[in-house]
């Protein structure tokens, strides 16, 4: 019967079993590739345990690796959602110690923020930019809802006239910011379409009205499209409004004009905001560069100030927005990545093990006249079959995955909002599917091709070779050494975190709480502002389990409040004082409060 079996397949194709070995032959006219593919689904389900086991194993790596490359992509990769991306640049100061030589490389000093004054003038001379703008982020203001709500603080972002000009990105109802628009006392401000529509219900009459933030009524003059919002917070602010300036008339130093600034106070080495630029077209990053430091380098040479900042750094804006989590998260797609290759490691040698106990049906296969290379696709579509199911099963992990990791992730981490599962994301994950197929399929695949009659001589139960044997300890020994990175990694990380979390922070931040006030300047002037505080911190204070409250300006670790000062008895040069932080601090209750902290 046997025999007859395989005459059967012979003439019409199909499949026979012959000593429990499954016998497929071809058929003239079928596609090879079909027939490949269908075989290896059969062989998937007739060893279903085998096949569980490998696809869920390349289902954890593949799916790790792919909601990393999603973050990854989303913070990274992906350009900015506006026109004309790629000539988008960061600009920034380069300060160089006191006294450092001026020929010193532009390289070598250190980067920093931007002078409105050094704005002003790289704005007006620049000829490699379309446009320049400036911004500041972390502004907060109090709003008075017409209605009879209380009032509430919510974000700002104060910037120049020309700042959605820069991105390419108009209102969409409404107009932009004009120049008059930094000089115009009506206040003029830009809402959010988030803003817009949960407090004025997306109102089209909005234009024109005035509204109160803070002391002062301000005039809405448009509102941005839904879903807009500069790369860095997570959120879009409330609104946005421009930097008053005021102009005035003077002499530098050098003899030459005096430029409009913000105030008459304002110096070239108050340095509190960034600027963006837009390159013309056919401008490269470098061309840029080597303009604006020959500019500033001039400015360094006008005024005192800028004397120890004579270089601008240029970047591409994308750069600069993710510059800060670009290693991080390198680091950590390498290591997923070395996860993924522990689970090709393992899945091989399953197969190899696999392809051990198959070498009497490839040993029938090549005396009944396969050839190596059908045996070796065979295999190799086998594994591929098997990763594209892992590949399948990882792409819903990986959703799974990204969500928990952007629940847990730091909010200040850039275009998290813009993290998700796309086309390029899919695509990577099948490339890597396929890429992970043929990864761990090539040795049992060669190891296969070498049975040929050596099958049918030694038997259904004959062992590998030595050359089996020495790839499987060769696949051992990788896998090892990749767990290995991966441990001595983890273990550092792990002991850096704990030793960060041990640092103390000069105080003891166990049950401390805060909170922010929005006061009016108008309403409470410095010396009624002193009285209201007099008054609440024995409020306060009175409620049950407080123990001290005090006041201070900044808190902790928010940010920092840097200020000028002078030491008595030493010449002060006005133009080069020194500089550091600043707190401010309430004095009643200080002395409970700094015993308490202690």
């Amino acid at each position: 019967m046997q025999n007859l079996s395989v005459i059967y397949c012979v003439v019409v194709g199909g499949a026979a079993s012959v000593g429990g070995v499954t016998i497929r032959m071809v058929l003239p006219g079928v596609p090879c590739m079909y027939r490949d593919i269908a075989f290896a689904f059969r062989q998937l389900r007739t060893n279903l345990r085998f096949s569980l086991i490998v696809v869920l194993t390349l289902a954890l790596g593949i799916g790790a690796t792919t909601a990393i490359f999603s973050v990854v992509s989303g913070v990274l990769l992906r350009a900015l959602p506006f026109p004309d991306s790629e000539r988008l640049v960061s600009l920034q100061t380069m300060v160089y110690p006191h006294g450092e030589a001026e020929e010193k490389e532009a390289s070598d000093g250190t980067v920093d923020d931007v002078s409105f004054p050094d704005f002003f003038d790289w704005r007006q001379h620049s000829q490699t930019l379309e446009a320049v703008a400036s911004y500041a982020y972390g502004t907060t203001r109090k709003f008075t809802p017409a209605r009879n709500e209380p009032p509430r603080l919510i974000e700002a972002e104060y910037v120049s006239a020309d700042f959605f000009r820069v991105l390419g990105v108009a209102p969409m109802l409404g107009r932009s910011f004009t120049l008059d628009d930094e000089k115009d006392e009506s206040r003029p401000i830009i809402l959010s379409h988030a803003f817009w529509a949960a407090e004025f219900h997306s109102s089209p009459d909005i234009i024109g009205r005035h509204i109160t933030l803070g002391d002062r009524l301000a005039t809405v003059v448009g509102v941005m499209p839904a879903g807009f919002s500069f790369p860095g917070p997570s959120e879009p602010p409330g609104f946005w409004a421009t930097f008053l300036r005021a102009s005035y008339s003077g002499v530098s130093p050098s003899g030459m004009p005096q430029k409009e600034t913000v105030s008459p106070a304002s110096r070239r080495n108050d340095r509190t905001v960034q600027v963006i630029g837009q390159l013309k077209r056919g401008v490269g990053a470098a061309q840029a560069r080597a303009e604006l430091n020959a500019i500033q380098r001039s400015l360094a040479e006008q005024y005192p100030e800028d004397r120890n900042a004579f270089a601008v750094e240029v970047r591409p804006l994308l750069e600069y927005v993710s510059g800060d989590y670009r290693r991080p998260l390198y680091l950590l797609l390498a290591a997923v990545t070395a996860v993924l290759l522990i689970a090709c490691a393992n899945v091989a040698g399953l197969l190899l093990t696999r392809g051990f106990a198959r070498r009497h049906e490839f040993g029938v296969r090549v005396a009944l006249g396969a050839k190596r290379s059908h045996i070796v696709r065979q295999v190799l579509i086998e594994s591929a079959v098997l990763a594209c199911c892992g590949g399948v099963i990882g792409i819903a992990l990986a959703l799974a995955l990204l969500k928990i990791f952007v629940g847990l992730a730091p909010v200040d981490i850039p275009r998290l909002a813009h993290v998700q599962v796309d086309g390029i994301v899919l695509a990577f994950a099948f490339l890597v599917s396929l890429l992970t197929g043929i990864g761990f399929g090539v040795f049992p695949a060669w190891s296969a091709s070498r049975s040929e009659s050596s099958g049918l001589r030694g038997g259904r139960g004959i062992s590998g070779g030595r050359g089996e044997h020495r790839l499987r300890g060769m696949l051992v020994i990788a896998e090892t050494a990749i767990s290995l990175v991966l441990l001595a990694g983890s273990g550092l990380l792990i002991r850096s975190f704990v030793e960060t979390m041990r640092v103390p922070p000069g105080f003891d931040p166990h049950h401390l709480l805060t909170l922010r006030l929005g006061m009016s300047a108008v309403e409470y002037p410095p010396d009624k502002a002193a009285l209201f505080f007099r008054q609440l911190f024995p409020l306060l204070a009175a409620i049950p389990g407080v123990e001290a409250v005090s006041s201070g300006y900044p808190i902790p670790f928010s940010y920092d409040n840097r200020s000028r000062f002078g030491i008595a008895g030493r010449p002060v040069d006005l133009n080069d004082m020194p500089v550091s932080n600043r707190v401010t601090v309430a004095c009643p209750a200080i002395s409970r409060l700094c015993e308490f902290l202690c």
